[in-house]
């Protein structure tokens, strides 16, 4: 490695040691966008709405997931509007893009349609694991007033 490489080299490190990681970015993305859903959903007479979304491998049962996100709604003091489930069929690509899964459509368009005020997922993955597709559904739902809540946050391992 020649000299300018090596410099090269040290601020790229340097410039990634003082950046974020990618999940804690899209956690600060993901607050920001659910402020105004949240703010909104608390301000209301009625306890906030959320549809519970869940996205499975073929032949996953979802019940399990589901049972853990009813116990979040319960804590939380939020109501369960709708569940809805996506599998993916045997043997196709996982890497779907989120508008092409019928369930998440439906869960877009229950917040879109104002029946529910936020979805509630396991983790970012049962949306998408592309991080450009995670986040224009962020932004859907953000724009639109909605929230997105996730059991396990962005930035967790």
């Amino acid at each position: 490695m020649t000299g300018g490489e090596y410099e090269t080299y040290r601020s790229f490190v340097r410039s990634q040691g003082s950046a974020p990681p990618a999940g804690r970015r899209l956690l600060q993305l993901r607050r920001r966008l659910n402020h105004n859903g949240l703010t909104r959903a608390a301000e209301g007479t009625r306890a906030p709405r959320v549809v519970l979304y869940v996205r499975t491998f073929h032949g996953e049962d979802p019940g399990p997931v589901f049972s853990q996100l009813r116990e979040v709604t319960a804590r939380k003091g939020w109501a369960v509007t709708h569940l809805h489930h996506d599998q993916l069929p045997f043997g196709q690509n996982p890497n779907v893009p989120p508008d092409e899964w019928p369930g998440w459509v439906a869960a877009r368009d229950q917040i879109k349609r104002g029946f529910a005020d936020g979805v509630l997922v396991p983790n970012r993955h049962h949306i998408s694991s592309n991080a450009t597709a995670y986040i224009q559904e962020l932004e859907y739902i953000g724009y639109r007033n909605g929230f997105t809540w996730l059991l396990a946050s962005e930035s967790d391992p």
